[in-house]
């Protein structure tokens, strides 16, 4: 058993920046896709400043038909004809036939480059008969203020097929400190409490192994507590983990933390990092041996 304690950076601004185009705050997008209504995602856009950021994968956390909670990889592929430094695909899971989907519980998470400046733009399109869905949606009044682009009108039988275009763009900030990293940002979760940290937040936690993989661990105890809280409570983890990402990833996964990702430093040690602003962490606490 071993303990590593736990260092933070405030950097004043957000490490990693999310704003809806136009300054669009990026809040009331997410309320947008988390007020209850279902949207397919038809599509996705990328320009990147590096090719290498544009072949990041990006994976949709989401509940599948049965409950279970899984991940799907959505690995870019460029068209010939397309400009290396951007594309544009459809986006359809392949193996289960079904449209990706976006109600408020899934969320899109992409790993964001050190340096990089990403605009990405989401095609969705309502499911279900329109006229079901009140009017207006929180996207029609986004709209009428000239927020969002490409909203059709409805027609008199609600039933049009609505496709709306929604531009992010997804900054790295952390090149402007010491402490540059490639790190990681969910989008279009909805939900307030979903990842909240992983974009806007101006607190970076990060614990330091000290020591190269693989790793013999089995469980994983982290201190934390929300920031007006006077005591912390522990979140464990348990698995076989030889490695620093597979413990980002089942505290990505299994808990409501938010998103954890791994850099490395000189040595090729593992750094765990998580932002956050609504929450305080403190010391790791492993059982096994680095």
């Amino acid at each position: 058993m071993g303990t590593i304690s736990v260092g933070y950076d405030n950097f004043g601004f957000p490490w990693i920046e999310v704003t809806g185009s136009g300054g669009t705050p990026y809040n009331e997008i997410q309320q947008a896709i988390g007020q209850g209504y279902q949207y397919g995602l038809n599509g996705l856009y990328m320009k990147t400043l590096t090719q290498s950021q544009l072949f990041q994968i990006v994976t949709l956390l989401k509940n599948n038909r049965r409950g279970i909670f899984e991940a799907k990889a959505f690995v870019p592929v460029i068209d010939p004809y397309q400009f290396i430094s951007a594309l544009t695909s459809e986006v359809i899971d392949q193996q289960q036939g079904e449209q990706l989907t976006f109600n408020g519980l899934q969320n899109f998470v992409l790993p964001i480059e050190s340096q990089e400046n990403v605009i990405i733009v989401f095609s969705v399109q309502e499911q279900g008969a329109n006229n079901l869905i009140p009017s207006p949606t929180n996207f029609e009044r986004l709209e009428f203020y000239d927020f969002l682009a490409d909203f059709p009108q409805r027609e008199a039988d609600g039933y049009t097929d609505r496709t709306l275009l929604i531009p992010l763009v997804v900054k790295n900030n952390s090149s402007n400190s010491t402490i540059a990293f490639t790190g990681k940002v969910s989008l279009l979760g909805g939900a307030a409490d979903t990842f909240r940290q992983s974009a806007n937040a101006n607190g970076l936690w990060q614990w330091a192994f000290n020591n190269n993989e693989p790793f013999n661990i089995t469980q994983v105890d982290l201190l934390y507590k929300n920031v007006a809280d006077p005591t912390f409570s522990v979140q464990s983890i348990f698995g076989s983990f030889s490695t620093a990402q597979q413990i980002a990833d089942a505290f990505s996964i299994r808990t409501g933390l938010g998103l954890f990702w791994v850099s490395y430093n000189v040595l090729n040690q593992p750094i765990l990092m998580t932002t956050n602003d609504s929450l305080d962490f403190s010391t790791l606490t492993y059982t096994g041996t680095l």
